[in-house]
């Protein structure tokens, strides 16, 4: 099967343990502006030191704790691809691809030549009050774009990175020709204080290469000519960035009075409640125009023709469900609410022909309903357990339109909502053993299939090409899956590749570095194996065609949240509309 076409592009930040909030911001920029999915890596000097692939004694002379260890790029990309180094004390305004896009074969490395735009430093300290030096190609390699294959990249051996002086490798000695060094203009390496936007524009990426607004404002020199850190070129926003930075990772939670506009509903919901609002707190329209209770019902009367029809029944429901007061599905509601739908019982949907919304309901014992939509050529939405991120509570819900899973066309999306699920996806290893996760008697029900007859040919069929030892995962209750015998315990346990038929257990298998082979219909599909015969030599895709089909999958699961204000609505619209 042939690997997906993709765009991943790999991202190596140089970190300081005396700034790492630089690299936080940093990174944030990157991502908050970034098309398709991009991989960040913290160069840090430690780990690099442990794993004994930088083994040079530290420079006390060094100005950050990446003064080597950025030219290791080309060597960590295994000298392949592309990739993209940057300082820490970068900060990101546009879309890194347009930058990427750039790095081509005729070139090994691509930066700003600081010296042919006029740059001379204007201080005799930087950064935390260290000695400002000059030298021929100063700050050039504060920011490389790599072309990791070149003969030049080769060059940057870990015993020339380890062995090499200073300037041969700052000074980019280890290009043998200089027409080999591609040219930037200042805007991808913009020295905060050196450039002016008359002469070239606006930034694509701010380098506060003297020093920026995260430093304690008591030491500043004299030279910098600045009472605050924060008054350096664009030190304004930086702030905000980081601002907008910490709010991401600590978002509040403790607000307890909103507007009707902040709610979580969906805007027609909450057009109708503001116009109810505005109905009763002023009758006679003193401050503001309130419509008449005729106009008022009929919109109420409308709303009730548009989004979806949520199907759920009490008799379904577990019974910690019924006891925590729910009368449907919490799930589907959310998601109908969203849309601006309704929920109903099924015979509703049987009774009321003339009624043709989409429909939506959750999970797999909903065979019935996918049936009827399928037999009667009826949209619908099905909605269950997201691909990935959940652990002890279900924080996300994949929504699928006329499917069960997404398994359509991917498309170069940004990272952004991989990284809110908490993706990952870790170096392939090998193993010695295949690990069978056949799928719930539940799911061969919806198929149409006998759970142990499969069980029965998947086995037969596997000895017959291997004499691995199979290890057979029966799925367990969803606490002993979470938190007891986890699914990554056992793809760590030796596995040579995971066998199984539509569970997403083959997205967790290519999350934890192991080859998949899947025999129905499933959204791993196209990096997965479907042919037991090649079970010796699976399919195994790269690292970066993992975070690409990841970042996709992505954009097809929600949070409760995002289903409830119509978030998750919008997007499926927007992604089918496309």
């Amino acid at each position: 099967m042939a690997t997906i076409q993709h765009t991943v592009i790999n991202v190596f930040i140089g970190w300081d343990s005396r700034e790492p909030i630089a690299a936080d911001v940093c990174a944030y920029s990157i991502l908050k502006h970034a098309s398709v999915p991009v991989k960040i890596h913290y160069l840090k000097l430690d780990e690099l030191e442990k794993q004994k692939i930088l083994t040079r004694k530290r420079d006390q002379d060094a100005s950050t704790e990446f003064t080597y260890s950025r030219f290791l790029v080309p060597y960590l990309m295994q000298y392949t691809g592309k990739a993209i180094f940057c300082d820490c004390d970068f900060l990101w305004t546009t879309d890194i691809k347009k930058l990427y896009d750039q790095i081509t074969s005729r070139k090994s490395v691509w930066v700003v030549p600081h010296e042919n735009y006029g740059y001379k430093p204007k201080t005799k300290t930087k950064m935390d009050g260290q000695t400002q030096t000059f030298y021929p190609k100063k700050n050039w390699s504060s920011m490389m774009a790599f072309n990791c294959g070149s003969l030049d990249s080769q060059r940057l051996s870990l015993d020339a990175i380890n062995q090499q002086p200073l300037s041969y490798l700052h000074r980019l000695e280890w290009v043998t020709e200089n027409k080999k060094i591609g040219m930037l203009k200042p805007n991808w390496n913009w020295l905060s204080g050196y450039y002016q936007e008359s002469d070239w524009g606006k930034p694509n990426a701010i380098h506060y290469t003297d020093g920026g607004p995260w430093f304690n404002d008591t030491h500043i020199t004299e030279d910098m000519g600045i009472e605050s850190w924060s008054q350096v070129q664009y030190g304004d926003l930086w702030l905000e960035y980081k601002e907008q930075f910490q709010l991401q990772q600590h978002p509040s939670d403790k607000i307890r009075a909103v507007s009707i506009q902040d709610i979580t509903y969906g805007s027609k919901i909450k057009d109708i409640i503001l116009n109810l609002e505005n109905m009763l707190l002023d009758p006679n329209s003193i401050y503001s125009q309130s419509m008449s209770v005729e106009q008022l019902t009929k919109d109420i009367k409308n709303y009730n023709k548009s989004g979806v029809l949520g199907v759920s029944d009490m008799a379904e429901l577990p019974q910690s469900v019924l006891n925590k007061g729910f009368k449907w599905d919490r799930v589907v509601d959310s998601f109908v609410k969203g849309s601006g739908g309704s929920i109903v019982d099924w015979e509703h949907v049987l009774k009321q022909t003339d009624d043709q919304r989409p429909l939506s309901f959750r999970g797999i014992t909903k065979k019935h309903i996918y049936d009827f939509c399928k037999d009667n050529n009826r949209d619908f939405y099905f909605v269950d357990t997201g691909y990935y991120g959940n652990k002890k509570n279900k924080n996300w819900h994949r929504v699928t339109l006329n499917d069960v899973q997404y398994c359509g066309t991917l498309r170069d999306v940004p990272a952004d909502r991989y990284i809110k699920a908490n993706g990952y996806n870790k170096k392939f290893t090998p193993g010695s053993k295949i690990l069978l996760c056949p799928p719930s008697e539940k799911a061969m029900q919806f198929y149409g299939e006998d759970l142990d007859t499969w069980m029965e040919t998947t086995l037969t069929e596997i000895k017959k090409h291997t004499d691995r030892e199979i290890v057979v995962r029966l799925k367990k209750s969803r606490k002993e899956r979470v938190l007891q015998h986890t699914i990554q315990d056992a793809l760590q346990d030796d596995i040579h590749c995971l066998v199984t038929y539509n569970s997403i257990a083959a997205i967790e298998a290519l999350m934890e570095g192991k080859p998949a082979v899947v025999l129905g219909q499933n959204a791993a599909s196209s990096l997965c194996s479907n042919d037991l015969s090649k079970i010796e030599n699976p399919l195994v895709p790269t690292p970066d065609e993992v975070m690409y089909l990841l970042s996709n999958l992505a954009y097809h699961m929600f949070t409760v949240t995002e289903l409830h204000d119509g978030t998750a609505w919008k997007m499926v619209q927007e992604w089918h509309s496309k």
